[in-house]
């Protein structure tokens, strides 16, 4: 017997529609003014919900509904603020009156992040890695720059800490609904969910598309929880750092290879990939196989122009807590790209050992290797990064070895209501 998940959505009239459109938009989290329109709606249901804008209104009981739809007051209210989303989305300038960042549309930055910390409601995030990369995209909005955003959307996000009676942690997954939350599933001309179908390891996988709507910025989210995966490949992307280390390792070729073929197959053709910590580092074998295989560039050419179009940004100061995997484990994944490459799977893992040893493969060296700018994310974190990675570089000095320091931002939106 084959079951069907069912998403009943309430009914709402004509007039109260820009909600929806309001809540579908992430900026809706960063202006006070939406915030307080949801406020106003059910101020107790929003705080129950997470602060979530979708959740809200999709389970906002029909008398309320009602009673909005004939408020004077807050049509007013809702018709304000959805002019001012409006007149956000149309300015083409950044948001103090300068001109933007001059690139075309099909000259967009992609950034790669195994998390995105954008909202409480929405679980792709575990720290500081996230709140980054989040700020990065509502930043880039803000500066009306060309860039989206690819990463995973997890089952269960990331575990939520209880601390029992004994002291000691216990960890939470909660289910999340993805239809609840401000996200839509990506549709092909016909209404199909839009699918991206690839091989990890030696094995089919097929991906579906999630976009988020980051105020002018997209964000897409693979997800392989499809039937058609079967439970080994299905549950790739259930937790946020995943402990298992083949899982791990499933996840980032997931992330890499299968983001790169996400853009593709939406059409987009990035100018700048942008791999946020080494997790993403594996869109390198994606895109050796674009110029390789279907440009017909030698190996040296295709590092060279992926050395030209990649930037790498590390976080992590200490070289243990830096993302490896043992080379036996990565040969099952990249052995099967490599021959399709006509490469040793020695010569091609060797991009991701560091010094004599051979036996672990590192994703930042790997995103090192192939990337063209290098940052670390402070100027201490830089001299931390010249040092920790000095391997990579024997011709050099540390002083000179080429990883820059970008120190962190945080965007606006950090700011509470009084002094925005």
């Amino acid at each position: 017997m084959a079951f069907k998940d069912l998403f009943i959505y309430p009914k709402y009239p004509d007039n109260l529609q820009p909600l929806f459109k309001l809540a579908y938009n992430l900026w809706c989290t960063w202006s006070y003014d939406a915030v307080n329109l949801f406020y106003r709606i059910d101020a107790r249901r929003f705080r129950e919900v997470n602060h979530n804008p979708v959740k809200l209104l999709l389970n906002l009981p029909s008398e309320r509904i009602e009673e909005l739809s004939t408020d004077s007051g807050f049509i007013f209210e809702m018709d304000r603020v959805w002019e001012k989303c409006q007149q956000y989305m149309g300015y083409e300038k950044t948001h103090n009156g300068e001109d933007p960042v001059t690139l075309a549309p099909d000259q967009a930055v992609a950034y790669f992040s195994m998390e995105f910390g954008l909202h409480e409601c929405i679980p792709v995030y575990g720290g500081g890695l996230g709140i980054l990369a989040g700020d990065f995209l509502k930043a880039a909005s803000d500066l009306s720059m060309p860039f989206i955003g690819v990463g995973l959307i997890y089952r269960y996000g990331y575990f939520t800490q209880k601390i029992n009676m004994h002291g000691m942690q216990e960890e939470q997954f909660e289910e999340f609904d993805n239809h609840q939350i401000p996200m839509h599933v990506i549709r092909d001309e016909h209404g199909a969910e839009h699918r991206v179908h690839m091989n990890i390891g030696r094995d089919p996988l097929s991906i579906r598309l999630w976009r988020i709507k980051v105020g002018k910025i997209p964000l897409v989210l693979l997800d392989t929880d499809l039937e058609e995966n079967g439970p080994e490949l299905r549950n790739i992307t259930d937790e946020l750092y995943v402990t298992d280390r083949e899982k791990r390792l499933q996840q980032e070729f997931v992330l890499g290879v299968g983001g790169v073929l996400a853009l593709r197959s939406l059409g987009i053709t990035p100018q700048i990939y942008h791999i946020n910590e080494g997790h993403s580092a594996l869109l390198v074998l994606a895109r050796l196989r674009e110029l390789m295989i279907e440009k017909g560039f030698s190996y040296d050419e295709a590092k060279a122009l992926i050395r030209a179009s990649s930037v790498f940004t590390t976080h992590t100061p200490v070289i243990a807590g830096n993302e490896s995997f043992d080379i036996e484990l990565v040969k099952k994944y990249i052995e099967p790209e490599a021959e399709g490459l006509g490469l040793s799977f020695d010569s091609l893992a060797q991009e991701g050992c560091v010094g004599g040893d051979r036996k672990i493969f590192w994703m930042p060296a790997f995103a090192i290797r192939f990337s063209r700018y290098i940052n670390g994310v402070s100027k201490l974190h830089g001299d931390v990064s010249r040092s920790m990675w000095a391997d990579l570089f024997p011709s050099h000095p540390v002083a000179e070895i080429p990883i820059d320091s970008v120190t962190n931002g945080v965007h606006s939106h950090w700011l509470s209501e009084p002094f925005t």
